[in-house]
């Protein structure tokens, strides 16, 4: 589920040994996962190798208590971290690529004013036939204006 959201933004499911060599080449200096897994113990030697900076929101929210999919604080937060350029080169992961993900890239499509439709969309394109309704409809509900623009 690999992908480039934006320039300098990329997105994929959790890294895999044998994705290194490629992620090397993108000079990433920050990986933000949002799934609650750690990541392997060799993912975590790498990035330590690469000077990478690992956000792992995932571990800090944990799974929410209501009916949505993803916290929307952890939403809003990797929002505001993806908004600082000075983070770039970014990859956004989850252990599936697809739910948090996919769910956080719907979200930034929200904020560049996407319509819903070409949003729910592209969140299907990479979800295939492990699209959730949660997931579109925390997308059709999410509140821009928590974010700090």
């Amino acid at each position: 589920n690999y992908g480039i959201v934006e320039p300098g933004i990329y997105r994929a499911s959790a890294l895999k040994v044998h994705s290194l060599a490629f992620v090397s080449n993108l000079h990433l200096k920050t990986l933000l996962h949002l799934s609650p897994e750690p990541l392997c113990p060799v993912i975590g030697t790498f990035l330590q190798q690469s000077a990478v900076n690992l956000i792992h929101l995932g571990a800090r929210e944990g799974k929410p208590a209501s009916w949505k999919p993803v916290s929307e604080n952890m939403m809003k937060d990797a929002l505001e971290i993806v908004l600082d350029d000075s983070m770039y080169p970014i990859m956004v992961t989850c252990s599936s690529g697809i739910q948090q993900t996919g769910t956080f890239v719907g979200c930034l499509r929200r904020l560049q004013k996407w319509n819903l439709t070409s949003i729910i969309e592209e969140y299907r394109r990479y979800a295939g036939n492990k699209a959730h309704y949660a997931n579109e409809q925390f997308l059709e509900l999410f509140d821009e204006d928590i974010v700090k623009l």
